[in-house]
C-alpha cells in the first residue's frame, strides 16, 4: 500500500510539473510504471523543481528507485524462512543476472522497517515539493494587484 502511495505521488508530481490536471495527467502517465515514471520525474525535477529543493528531491527520487527493487522482491518473490534463526527470505528469478538464475535476499525486521521509513519519507517529501511547485505556479499566474 505504501508503495502505491509513492507511485501516486510521483504521478502527481509529474502532472504538476507538466501543468496537467488530473484528467489529462492520467492520459499521459496512466500506464507508466515506476521504471518510466522515476526517470521522467528525475528529468522534470531538474527543469521545474525549486532550486533550494532540487538536490534533496533528486535524492528522494533515487531512494524511491532503490526501494522499488526491494519492493518488487517483497511483493513478487517466493518467500521462505532461513533456519535456525527464522529469518524471512524472498527468492526470485527476476533479479538482474544471467537468465535462469535465482536470486535471494533476506528481509529482517530492521530491514523492513528501514524500507517502510524510507518510503514514507520519500512519499511525504514528494508531496511537499509538489505542493510548493503548484503554489509557486499559482502565485506567478495571478494578475498583479492594483492598489
Amino acid at each position: 500500500m505504501l508503495w502505491s502511495q509513492v507511485e501516486n505521488t510521483l504521478h502527481d508530481l509529474v502532472w504538476t510539473m507538466l501543468r496537467l490536471d488530473e484528467e489529462d495527467g492520467r492520459i499521459v502517465t496512466k500506464r507508466m510504471g515506476p521504471n518510466m515514471l522515476i526517470p521522467m520525474a528525475r528529468v522534470l525535477s531538474k527543469r521545474h523543481a525549486p532550486k533550494a529543493r532540487l538536490d534533496k528531491l533528486l535524492n528522494a527520487i533515487d531512494l524511491a528507485d532503490i526501494r522499488k527493487s526491494e519492493r518488487d522482491m517483497v511483493a513478487h518473490g517466493s518467500w521462505t524462512t532461513l533456519k535456525p534463526d527464522n529469518v524471512p527470505m524472498a527468492m526470485s528469478i527476476k533479479l538482474e543476472g544471467p537468465p535462469g538464475t535465482i536470486g535471494s535476499e533476506t528481509f529482517s525486521e530492521d530491514r523492513m522497517r528501514t524500507i517502510i521509513r524510507d518510503l514514507t519519507a520519500v512519499r511525504d517529501f514528494l508531496f511537499l515539493v509538489r505542493g510548493e511547485i503548484a503554489k509557486a505556479r499559482e502565485e506567478s499566474e495571478k494578475p498583479p494587484r492594483k492598489d
